[in-house]
């Protein structure tokens, strides 16, 4: 499973993804977790794709653009699930139930 956070520059989200990271390890899940700005994800994603993207809340001003771009990024031109993280998750670090909403959405997409 390959999870993207985007966040302003970064670097914000790269304490939750650590914090993602550690829920994954605990729950015995293989995950990738990676934060990036959300400007250099729409190029990165030119050449790697992700199962699911989350935007922080910071930037919920850029969600309609993201997913309009994510719309035919996924496997086979299909949409890249996308939703901006829940700010109280996000601002309070709570990496296991970002992780939690991150599956889910995943799961949701597959059915």
């Amino acid at each position: 499973m390959k999870i993207m956070i985007c966040c302003g520059a970064g670097m914000s989200s790269s304490v939750l993804v650590e914090q993602m990271k550690k829920a994954a390890r605990k729950q015995g899940d293989d995950v990738e977790i990676r934060a990036m700005a959300a400007e250099a994800l729409m190029q990165h994603l030119q050449f790697e794709t992700y199962d699911v993207v989350m935007l922080g809340p910071q930037l919920a001003f850029m969600a309609a653009r993201l997913e309009e771009f994510l719309k035919d990024k996924g496997p086979n031109g299909k949409a890249i699930p996308f939703e901006v993280i829940n700010s109280l998750d996000y601002g309070r670090l709570r990496g296991a139930a970002v992780l939690a909403r991150a599956k889910q959405l995943i799961k949701e997409k597959q059915k």
